[in-house]
């Protein structure tokens, strides 16, 4: 199968799955990412960004695939546009996908396939890669 996304993307992701915070449906606990229940996102910080402007948490339900994840992202633009390089989704060390960003579209080839689970406690990063 293959998913080709719109997407506007820069900086690096770091996805943990974790339970939802006890202060609300949504909320994120940046203390539990070993926990179950949400996925975290947590990208390097772009300029002029403090450490809460990159992070954010995803019910585990709504993601519980790479397809879904890489959909969320775009659906939620997530990532900012960038011009000048790509982005490299990792699970485990192993290249999950490759995503090309421009401001007008995003395409995402997928390495591993899109049915690959985002599993309670599994952690994905995505790099920013400078062409």
């Amino acid at each position: 199968m293959v998913l080709a996304v719109v997407l506007l993307a820069c900086g690096a992701v770091t996805i943990l799955v974790a339970r939802p915070a006890r202060g609300g449906q949504g909320a994120v606990d940046q203390g539990r990412a070993t926990d179950t229940g949400l996925v975290h996102l947590d990208r390097s910080a772009l300029r002029g960004e403090d450490e809460d402007d990159r992070r954010h948490g995803i019910d585990a339900d709504q993601v519980p695939t790479l397809g879904a994840l890489v959909a969320w992202i775009e659906q939620n633009h997530y990532l900012p546009p960038t011009t000048e390089g790509h982005w490299e989704l990792r699970h485990r060390g192993r290249r999950a996908a490759r995503i090309d960003c421009r401001p007008e579209a995003f395409t995402a080839r997928l390495l591993l396939p899109a049915e690959h689970p985002t599993a309670p406690g599994s952690h994905w990063s995505i790099r920013y890669e400078k062409r």
